[in-house]
């Protein structure tokens, strides 16, 4: 079990209900845009990882625990090259930290190493 959904599953979060396992093969990190990261209690898929905004919120409730990596810069446009290579690359950073890193994964500390990544 990955460190987020092993997370989530101490937490009391039922297996049906958990994102969709990752499992790192020849140290590459290849994410399918169609991976499931959240889902919302009725099983129902809340953020995929081709979104630009991670909703995570039905994990913790008492936090808004959203990621947007659409808006981490005022000035940048939506078809701008650059802009789009540093959102995937933020998008990589963070599942890294939610899958592959060891250790225990708290979304709200994700939320915060979001914020410094904008």
């Amino acid at each position: 079990m990955s460190s987020l959904n092993h997370y989530l599953y101490a937490r009391g979060v039922a297996e049906q209900f958990l994102p969709d396992e990752y499992h790192l093969e020849n140290n590459q990190l290849s994410v399918p845009t169609s991976f499931i990261l959240s889902r919302m209690s009725n099983g129902s898929t809340l953020s995929k990882f081709g979104d630009d905004v991670w909703d995570f919120s039905p994990y913790l409730p008492k936090c808004h625990c959203k990621l947007n990596f659409k808006s981490w810069s005022k000035h940048a446009r939506e078809n701008d090259f650059i802009f789009g290579q540093i959102r995937a690359e933020m998008k990589k950073i963070i599942f890294a930290l939610l899958y592959v890193k060891t250790g225990p994964s708290i979304i709200k500390s994700i939320e915060q190493r979001h914020i410094v990544l904008r």
